[in-house]
């Protein structure tokens, strides 16, 4: 299932997080210690050089989810672990008359459902544009 790993890593995450966070008593802390071990892990993983750029590259993005975890919560990260898993594992084509065409339409249906109802969610019932927005 594409993006089904998406539940346990923002969870693991949470939970790793909040671990540190008990324990070193200081979030910032706690943060840069799951970003320095997200880019040893990646610098082990692989030999020579390419452990350079993998642990270069696992540090921005568990930094971006350490960030977006601390600032907005667990669901924007869960969404944004799904989000950056479907897009690249799916066929995206500009070839409206290829026979993978319709999983392109999907995938950006997704998108844009899960992109709508955040902005409608994040509103409050508020209004997009007011009348006096045009008047200054």
């Amino acid at each position: 299932m594409i993006g089904g790993n998406a539940l346990p890593i923002a969870f693991g995450l949470l939970f790793f997080f909040f671990l540190l966070r008990v324990v070193l008593r200081k979030s910032w802390l706690a943060a840069a210690v799951v970003v320095l071990l997200a880019a040893a892990q990646g610098f082990l993983s692989v030999p020579g050089q390419a452990g350079l750029v993998l642990a270069a590259f696992s540090a921005i993005t568990w930094g971006f989810g350490v960030a977006i975890l601390m600032r907005f919560g667990v669901l924007p990260l869960l969404l944004a672990i799904f989000v950056s898993s479907l897009l690249p594992n799916n066929p995206l084509t500009t070839d409206f008359s290829a026979w993978y065409a319709s999983a392109t339409f999907t995938v950006l249906a997704i998108v844009l459902a899960i992109t709508l109802w955040s902005f409608r969610t994040a509103l409050g019932g508020r209004k997009v544009l007011t009348g006096n927005l045009l008047e200054n």
